[in-house]
């Protein structure tokens, strides 16, 4: 079951409104949330009085400035068909691991009750469903940091997993972040980039151990900063404008280099086009390189 970071419905900067960009994020945002919600019959679990605070300081303040149909229609779907709102108020002894810098270290007194609702919401969740994720908004500096040579960059999270735990419970229970519906069905993705294909002769293949802090998962190579697989290989967005069709692959598995004859090739992304080849695959060999490599 989701349950909701209530970030997703703040303006950039809590004074400032509501501009063409944040709106459309929002709307993006709650698209994902129905989208997974319809894809595994879940619901968004969320403490009523914290969803009020939410509904009155935010949500009215959206609507009031836009008149956008796709946006209430989102919103009304997300109230009438996926919404279940809990009381938190009996939920005692809770405790949780890294979800302070979430809320700016919980300093403020609204960032503190953001906090609370969604500790106690996945608490909940966790105690009627056996699980909770938390849709997150990512925002530089609070869970991602972009790290960037010319065109080509990078997101890398900084925040994948909260954790809580509570009396009764037997250790600390791990409740993913995640922004995208594949990051339900392809659970390393959360902490990687979304695109990275799970599939095809050259799908990406994550450490065992993703989910570990200590784990290193972005290095630079070929001076572009990338992201590394179990095997070393790193992969990079292509240093053009866009987010491209494929991941320049720089590699150090000796099986995929005795295998194309190539130390750097070009993948598919796991969203590419049908018409730009398939996930995993691939997408294409430049000229310069293209009588030296294995078909």
């Amino acid at each position: 079951m989701l349950i909701i970071d209530p970030y997703l419905f703040c303006p950039d900067n809590i004074k400032s409104e509501y501009d063409r960009d944040r709106i459309q994020q929002i709307k993006e945002q709650l698209h994902e949330i129905i989208s997974i919600c319809r894809k595994f019959n879940w619901k968004v679990i969320f403490d009523r009085k914290g969803w009020r605070n939410i509904e009155l300081n935010f949500i009215r303040k959206i609507t009031a400035q836009c008149q956008d149909a796709d946006l209430n229609v989102a919103l009304s779907a997300l109230r009438r068909d996926f919404l279940q709102m809990v009381d938190i108020d009996g939920v005692e002894g809770i405790r949780t691991w890294g979800i302070k810098p979430l809320f700016n270290g919980v300093n403020t007194p609204i960032d503190s009750d953001f906090a609370d609702s969604v500790a106690r919401s996945a608490s909940i969740s966790f105690e009627h469903y056996g699980r909770a994720l938390l849709f997150v908004r990512e925002i530089e500096g609070r869970n991602i940091t972009t790290r960037a040579a010319g065109n080509s960059y990078i997101c890398e999270r900084t925040r994948w997993r909260i954790y809580f735990s509570k009396t009764g419970l037997n250790g600390a229970i791990p409740v993913p972040c995640v922004t995208r519906v594949r990051n339900v069905s392809v659970e390393w993705t959360a902490r990687y980039d979304v695109g990275l294909p799970d599939c095809g002769r050259y799908a990406f293949q994550p450490s065992a151990h993703w989910h570990l802090r200590r784990t290193v998962v972005v290095g630079v190579m070929q001076a572009k900063p990338v992201f590394l697989d179990t095997k070393a290989n790193g992969w990079a967005k292509p240093n053009t404008p866009g987010a491209g069709y494929h991941w320049d692959v720089y590699l150090s598995d000796r099986e995929w280099i005795d295998a194309i004859r190539l130390t750097q090739i070009n993948v598919c992304r796991s969203d590419v086009p049908a018409s730009q080849g398939a996930p995993g695959e691939i997408h294409h060999i430049p000229a310069a390189k293209a009588g030296r490599a294995r078909a």
